[in-house]
């Protein structure tokens, strides 16, 4: 069971870098485009992480 745990938790983490990976994007417009029609799941990542300040993706190697 502890094995099913850590596979859940990997994947977790994973997903989680994936979205935050793409919503860090420099394509504020299309950001923008997207929000006017409703937006969809990237973009309100993007929002969110504008709006704490996370402008950019951190230096390859660090935490």
């Amino acid at each position: 069971m502890e094995d099913q745990g850590a596979r859940w938790n990997l994947l977790a983490d994973f997903w989680a870098e994936l979205m935050l990976h793409i919503a860090l994007s420099d394509n504020v417009a299309g950001h923008v485009e997207h929000l006017a029609q409703g937006g969809e799941f990237v973009t309100h990542v993007w929002a969110l992480l504008m709006h704490a300040g996370i402008l950019e993706r951190p230096a390859a190697g660090g935490d």
